[in-house]
């Protein structure tokens, strides 16, 4: 965080000479708009984070791309610079069909707006969904101590169960890898009990999001909004664990790595 400051100390008296600004035309600039993932994670254990959060936004503006909410104005054909620099730090790539917008740091490949969006329902489904599911939990413990509870006490459970061994999933590996010292690493490397932790909830949030699905479709005590909430959360752990299956986060094994 001290070298944008250091930066801009050693720097404060140099004016900048930004090259000309090339001309593209519309056409062009509207064929990079679009949102990118990110493709290249810088490891197997920050994947799912740098996908997850990698998204980018690209807007076409009349004469110039909007990334990230920031400006970058043409240098060439394909290649863009931040409005406040004289360099071109961004370049677009585009092979077999597809188009790269390639950065000094990393690769993004544009995607459609049905997965962005489809990101996004997840995710909210997931919160939204669990957090109702703990207050049902709640209001039907108080009626179960009070005599005056109605069926449907695993079709509660198994989604916040599937959400929490999720999030342990994940979790685990970044609390590791943010913990100052090697011992944090060793963590992971090793077959021991944090690494068999993880393995052990990335194998189970699948199979109680299918229990907690299954458990919705069945004709129960529980009342209609109780299972369509059930449902909803157990269809979205099931869309994540599909997504850490193709990533190899089912069953992942740290050590192994």
């Amino acid at each position: 965080c001290a070298l944008p400051i250091l930066e801009g100390y050693l720097t404060r008296y140099i004016k900048p000479r930004f090259p000309a600004t090339v001309a593209v035309d519309d056409r062009t600039l509207q064929r990079y708009a679009g949102v990118y993932r990110a493709i290249t994670p810088s490891n197997a254990l920050l994947r799912p984070f740098a996908e997850a959060l990698g998204f980018t936004r690209v807007s076409a503006e009349r004469g110039h791309l909007l990334v990230g909410g920031r400006t970058y104005l043409p240098t060439g054909p394909h290649s863009f610079r931040r409005e406040d620099r004289d360099e071109p730090t961004l370049a677009f790539v585009e092979d077999g069909g597809e188009v790269y917008l390639i950065s000094a740091l990393s690769a993004r490949q544009k995607t459609s707006y049905a997965l962005f969006g489809g990101a996004l329902a997840t995710g909210a489904a997931l919160v939204v969904g669990t957090l109702i599911g703990l207050v049902q939990l709640l209001a039907w413990t108080i009626a179960r101590l009070r005599g005056r509870a109605r069926g449907g006490a695993m079709l509660r459970l198994w989604p916040i169960a599937g959400t929490a061994a999720m999030a342990a999933t994940f979790a685990l590996p970044l609390v590791a890898l943010m913990a100052p010292g090697m011992q944090a690493v060793h963590r992971l490397s090793d077959a021991g009990a944090y690494a068999i932790a993880i393995m052990l909830c990335s194998l189970l949030f699948p199979i109680f999001a299918a229990l907690g699905l299954m458990s919705s479709l069945r004709p129960n005590e529980a009342g209609r909004f109780v299972r369509f909430n059930a449902g909803l959360v157990s269809v979205a752990l099931l869309v994540v664990a599909g997504y850490a299956f193709s990533i190899g986060w089912i069953g992942m094994r740290t050590w192994a790595l």
